[in-house]
């Protein structure tokens, strides 16, 4: 431990005639006092690995780098398939509406007759899909694919939109739901739309109007017959209906759609024709469905008259301010 010096000379030794109990000046200093010494935590204790902690610790980081490997495969797979499923998606689109049927049917699962017939007919008329109105055309132009899914992996479904338009050229946007399969690595050819989901049936019914839909188109049918049926109350308003007269409307979920027998209406399910993929779209479809209800009401309030038909017509479109043309494009074979 360090001292201090004491500095202290005899000059500073008291005389002998200096009165007693003078105060003696020294220059000697106390030591000083010691710093206190902060107490130190004690040393960490390094937690020793024993051979199977060492084990243990090494498994781990070869299951994380297996799990980063499989991961990185999975996406790369997964980029695979959609790069694969986009490109068939394009190709039937592209051959169907070049019109090369064989093309069309070649890219198809041979397992439902019915499916490939009506793949066949709508490649012969240049068309990708059923048209979902009538009085709409298909835009040219490659469709959007907004959503691909996969359960298994040799099936995936594709979310494919079109863009349509009617005369004035108002555009309207349409979805179906294609699904792939894949026989073969790298090959995907289209399956029949899934059926399962439409074979339930129900119904709605109102003063003007029944329909029978798939239980699948539900949500949609719902919020839409109410306002077809506010559509043919209005038409009937102040023209000859009698009140019996229902407009009885058929969605089909068959392809090809069948031929409507007398009293009923065919019409395609909106899954088969088109799936509203806006606003717009749904209120082109509304408008389509109501004129299809409209012409049997006409044959209904006049059986064999066709000028008292048409004059009925006239004054529906009136009362409802239909756009020009939509009854003839509805009527039209």
């Amino acid at each position: 431990m360090a001292h201090e010096v004491l500095d202290w000379t005899l000059a500073e030794i008291p005389s002998d005639d200096a009165p007693e109990g003078a105060a003696i000046v020294s220059k000697i200093q106390a030591p000083a006092r010691p710093p206190r010494a902060r107490a130190q935590p004690p040393p960490l204790r390094r937690p020793r690995v024993t051979g199977r902690g060492k084990a243990a610790l090494l498994l781990a980081g070869l299951l994380a780098g297996l799990g980063v490997m499989v991961l990185g495969v999975g996406q790369a797979g997964w980029r695979r398939i959609e790069q694969q499923v986009t490109e068939a998606v394009l190709y039937e689109e592209n051959q169907a509406r070049a019109g090369q049927v064989e093309a069309v049917l070649a890219a198809q699962v041979r397992t439902d007759s019915a499916w490939l017939a009506e793949r066949a007919l709508e490649a012969a008329q240049n068309q990708p899909a059923p048209n979902p109105a009538p009085q709409l055309h298909l835009l040219p132009g490659a469709p959007a694919i907004s959503g691909l899914t996969a359960q298994y992996i040799d099936q995936a479904a594709a979310t494919v939109v079109r863009t349509y338009a009617d005369a004035a050229g108002h555009t309207y946007q349409f979805e179906w739901v294609q699904t792939y399969v894949s026989q073969q690595p790298g090959i995907w050819l289209r399956q029949p739309t899934e059926m399962e989901a439409m074979r339930h049936i129900t119904t709605w019914t109102g003063a003007r109007l029944s329909a029978t839909f798939p239980l699948a188109d539900q949500a949609w049918m719902s919020a839409t017959l109410p306002s077809v049926e506010s559509d043919l109350e209005t038409a009937c308003a102040g023209q000859n209906c009698a009140d019996s007269v229902v407009a009885p409307l058929v969605f089909s979920n068959r392809l090809p759609l069948p031929p409507s027998p007398d009293g009923q209406v065919n019409l395609l399910s909106p899954h088969l024709s088109g799936w509203p993929h806006d606003a717009a779209a749904s209120q082109a479809l509304r408008e389509a469905i109501t004129a299809r209800a409209l012409l049997f009401l006409a044959g209904q309030a006049a059986p064999g008259d066709l000028d008292g038909q048409t004059r009925w017509l006239r004054g529906a479109e009136a009362a409802l301010g239909q756009p020009a043309g939509l009854m003839e494009a509805v009527a039209a074979p």
